[in-house]
C-alpha cells in the first residue's frame, strides 16, 4: 500500500502480504528500509513515465536496495511505481 498526499508526495509505503522466506528477503520490508521512499515524488521514482516497471531499483540514484534481496527490493519499487503512475494517470495534483 502506497499513501500519496495532495502535493503527489509519498507518505509511507506498506507491505500487505508476501511469501518471502525469513531472512534477506523479508529486510526489504522494515519501517526502516521503507521509510526511504517517504517525500519521495514521481518525478524522483519514476525516471521515464512510458517505462514504469522496466528499470530496477539499482538504475534510481534516489533509493537504496538490499544487497542479496534484489527481487524483493525491485518488487517493492515497480509497486511503488506502479501506484505513483496511477496517481499521475487519475490527474495527480491538481
Amino acid at each position: 500500500m502506497v499513501g500519496i498526499d495532495a502535493k503527489g508526495a509519498i507518505t509511507g509505503v506498506k507491505v500487505m502480504s508476501h511469501s518471502d522466506t525469513p531472512g534477506l528477503g523479508t529486510k526489504a520490508m522494515t519501517e526502516e528500509y521503507l521509510s526511504q521512499y517517504n517525500g519521495k515524488t514521481a518525478a524522483e521514482i519514476i525516471p521515464d513515465m512510458g517505462a514504469v516497471g522496466q528499470d530496477t531499483i539499482k538504475d534510481n540514484t534516489n533509493l537504496d536496495a538490499i544487497t542479496g534481496a534484489t527481487i524483493s527490493s525491485n518488487g517493492i519499487y515497480h509497486s511503488v511505481q506502479g501506484a505513483l503512475a496511477q496517481f499521475e494517470a487519475a490527474g495527480g495534483v491538481k
